[in-house]
């Protein structure tokens, strides 16, 4: 099962325009991209209001066929 979560924040053009320095910065880093991306996201992520949340069903697995011998 997949569990989406849907939130916000407020954001103003100060952090705005942090939030892109920071992640063109982290772009053109080849060594630490990644690193820095994920460092950036998890800072990005936080103090978020959530709004809704929706789980779904990934029936795509290998086991596929099981389901539908029984049908």
């Amino acid at each position: 099962m997949r569990t989406l979560v849907f939130a916000q924040r407020d954001i103003n053009e100060d952090d705005l325009k942090k939030i892109e320095h920071l992640y063109l910065k982290a772009l053109s880093n080849l060594k630490e991209k990644n690193q820095r991306l994920h460092d950036l996201y998890e800072e990005f992520e936080k103090d978020l209001d959530i709004i809704g949340c929706t789980a779904v069903e990934d029936c795509l697995q290998d086991d596929l066929s099981k389901i539908f011998n029984y049908f």
